[in-house]
């Protein structure tokens, strides 16, 4: 058993040996070279993120102006049509309202004469009626 607690001791000094040690200036050295890098790896990464992001925001800037061309163009044509269905309206309206006006100027003029007719037709009747026909 005594043989078993001094190899235990022993053993457990091998393991605390590297924990008692302190960081030297070589490792402490490594360590700000290490941090170094990574700075400037970081620094790298955002300047490449930051171009990325003003090449995006130029791309997007050019699609906005083709697409407000193409706004513009389609507002044009929009325009354009709306003119020409305003257009086919009134030549519809003339097409069919001077036909329809003119039918109806000449059937009350017909309905004038008509009457006109009549009424001479009811005097030759009564002209005849009141002579009598001479042989």
């Amino acid at each position: 058993m005594k043989t078993m607690i001094l190899f235990t001791t022993l053993f457990s000094f091998l393991i605390s040996l590297p924990v008692s040690a302190e960081l030297t200036d070589a490792d402490l050295d490594k360590i700000r070279l290490l941090i170094l890098e990574s700075e400037k790896r970081m620094k790298e990464d955002i300047a490449e993120l930051s171009t990325e992001i003003v090449e995006s925001e130029k791309r997007m800037k050019a699609g906005l102006a083709t697409l407000q061309i193409d706004v513009a163009r389609l507002e044009g044509s929009v325009r354009s049509i709306e003119k020409m269905i305003s257009w086919l309206m009134v030549l519809i309206v003339v097409v069919v309202a001077v036909p329809s006006g003119i039918t109806a100027w000449r059937s009350r003029k017909d309905r004038e004469q008509e009457k006109i007719n009549q009424e001479l037709r009811e005097e030759i009747e009564m002209l005849k009626q009141r002579q009598p026909f001479s042989s």
